[in-house]
């Protein structure tokens, strides 16, 4: 089982690999990939959040912990379920709005060049990640309001492991493979083996962090 740093390390690698790349040529379309990578990194985070490990945690108490709380020999008390739950929320709150407004500039910059959209399959199935991840979080928000049984979370953790996050993964992988492909087939690793290694990098850490924290919401 991979420790939670590794994961986390992979998820800020394929970030900064995503952000290093895009910086080559900047656009407003470079705002695309940046959001999305970004939406990938809070997601991964937000899992993260859940884990049973950080549950085992500890922080100083507040004012408003019960005076019967145990505390250890550092003055110090758990992590409450409540606190990581609010932390989950508003890592996945802030993360689908980057995936919107990723999704928002793919769809201006098409159509304004009079592209036609979800053409490739790339597109496609961000288009479905991006609707996914939405009923993700009204889901997580009407669970909350409604105080959902435990079974009702349980279906909320295990559509966001087995859907939300591979789903991310796969449409990035998908379409940063095909471009590695390409450049190997025109012989551009030749002139670039730093970009073209960068991204193979980037793939690597990709399906690394997207695996690690879908572990982590299994066992949450």
């Amino acid at each position: 089982m991979l420790p939670d740093a590794a994961i986390r390390s992979a998820a800020l690698v394929f970030l900064a690999v995503t952000v290093a790349t895009t910086l080559q040529d900047l656009s407003l379309f470079s705002l695309h990939p940046i959001s999305m990578a970004l939406f990938f990194y809070l997601a991964v985070e937000g899992a993260m959040a859940l884990s049973k490990k950080k549950r085992r945690l500890t922080m100083a108490p507040g004012p408003d912990a019960p005076k019967d709380v145990k505390v250890d020999e550092r003055g110090r008390v758990p992590i409450p379920r409540v606190f990581q739950i609010d932390t989950h929320a508003a890592l996945g709150f802030a993360a689908v709005s980057l995936a919107i407004l990723g999704f928002g500039v793919e769809y201006y910059v098409k159509s304004i060049n009079s592209r036609p959209h979800f053409a490739t399959v790339h597109g496609l199935a961000g288009a479905v990640v991006v609707a996914l991840a939405c009923v993700q979080a009204v889901g997580g928000f009407a669970n909350r309001q409604m105080r959902a049984s435990r079974a009702q979370w349980r279906v909320h953790a295990l559509s966001g492991g087995a859907a939300v996050l591979p789903g991310i993964a796969a449409t990035a992988f998908l379409h940063a493979a095909t471009w590695t492909a390409g450049a190997i087939q025109k012989n551009w690793m030749i002139g670039n083996q730093y970009f073209v290694g960068w991204g193979v990098a980037g793939e690597v850490a990709l399906v690394v962090a997207a695996v690690g924290a879908a572990a982590r919401v299994f066992e949450a």
